[in-house]
Protein backbone atom coordinates (compact mmCIF):
# COMPACT_ATOMS: atom_id res chain seq x y z
CA UNK A 1 0.00 0.00 0.00
CA UNK A 2 1.40 3.32 -1.09
CA UNK A 3 1.41 6.18 1.89
CA UNK A 4 1.95 9.02 -0.36
CA UNK A 5 -0.72 9.47 -3.47
CA UNK A 6 1.77 12.18 -5.38
CA UNK A 7 3.72 11.23 -8.30
CA UNK A 8 7.48 10.52 -8.45
CA UNK A 9 10.39 10.77 -11.73
CA UNK A 10 13.01 8.34 -12.12
CA UNK A 11 15.84 9.62 -14.30
CA UNK A 12 19.26 8.67 -15.54
CA UNK A 13 21.87 11.05 -15.27
CA UNK A 14 24.98 11.07 -17.57
CA UNK A 15 27.12 9.35 -15.10
CA UNK A 16 24.45 6.63 -15.48
CA UNK A 17 23.30 7.25 -11.76
CA UNK A 18 19.69 6.53 -11.34
CA UNK A 19 17.39 9.85 -9.24
CA UNK A 20 14.60 10.17 -7.82
CA UNK A 21 12.23 13.04 -7.20
CA UNK A 22 9.00 12.79 -5.44
CA UNK A 23 6.52 15.30 -3.89
CA UNK A 24 4.43 16.26 -6.90
CA UNK A 25 0.79 17.29 -6.76
CA UNK A 26 0.37 16.46 -9.67
CA UNK A 27 0.96 14.18 -12.82
CA UNK A 28 1.64 17.93 -14.64
CA UNK A 29 4.37 19.20 -12.14
CA UNK A 30 6.14 15.92 -12.28
CA UNK A 31 6.22 16.04 -16.26
CA UNK A 32 7.35 19.73 -15.80
CA UNK A 33 10.33 18.94 -13.75
CA UNK A 34 11.11 15.75 -15.78
CA UNK A 35 11.28 17.97 -18.66
CA UNK A 36 13.53 20.81 -17.19
CA UNK A 37 16.13 18.05 -16.22
CA UNK A 38 16.41 16.20 -19.18
CA UNK A 39 16.37 19.55 -20.94
CA UNK A 40 19.41 20.38 -18.31
CA UNK A 41 20.71 16.80 -18.98
CA UNK A 42 21.13 17.70 -22.84
CA UNK A 43 22.74 20.76 -22.79
CA UNK A 44 25.43 19.44 -19.83
CA UNK A 45 24.61 20.97 -16.94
Amino acid sequence: MRRYKGYSIKYRTPEGKQKWESGFDTKAKAQTRLNELLRDIGKGD
